[in-house]
């Protein structure tokens, strides 16, 4: 277990203070719109090479949208439950990156968020990728798959916790 010094806290909590600000940034950008700016699926920078993506996206192919900010590509059915996810996305990023003291390269490959609204779809997805019936989000490949109900307005740290996964995997696999 990593214990840290006073100095260490305040290194993080300075650390902390900046993934603050950064994700008010992008919490600004957000709001000029007032959500998270559609992209087609076309225009999306990169697509995603794992193979549980395609599967989330063949359940109910209509209704999926997509959307990019810094760090990530999100696919959603809701912009109201997309723009949320995205600030706090983006803020576990940085806390995360800061605290390990490493930056993205310029360019590099964006992790998928795939957000599943509804239990019904979140389960159909996890008979898909053969998931416990408990989980409630998996890390696979560099992506990232969660269940965020609209009707439990998103009070665990389910997100944050998958996150941690995710930055570790683009930050120490090859």
């Amino acid at each position: 277990m990593r214990w840290l010094s006073i100095s260490g806290c305040r290194s993080v909590a300075f650390g902390i203070g900046g993934s603050i600000l950064g994700a008010i940034s992008t919490l600004a950008q957000i709001n000029e719109s007032s959500s998270l700016p559609e992209i087609e699926f076309s225009q999306l920078s990169q697509r995603d090479p794992n193979p549980l993506g395609e599967k989330a996206l063949a359940i109910h192919p209509e209704q999926w949208k997509h959307a990019e900010t810094e760090h990530f590509i999100y696919h959603f059915v809701h912009g109201y439950v997309a723009t949320p996810v995205s600030v706090e996305a983006e803020f576990h990023y940085r806390v995360i990156a800061k605290e390990l003291e490493r930056a993205q390269p310029a360019g590099d490959i964006k992790s998928h968020i795939y957000i599943f609204e509804r239990p019904e779809e979140w389960q159909e997805f996890q008979a898909f990728g053969k998931l416990e019936p408990w989980s409630g989000g998996i890390h696979s490949a560099g992506s990232l798959f969660v269940q965020r109900n609209p009707a439990y307005k998103f009070s665990n740290n389910l997100l944050g916790h998958e996150i941690v996964h995710l930055v570790l995997h683009r930050f120490y696999t090859d």
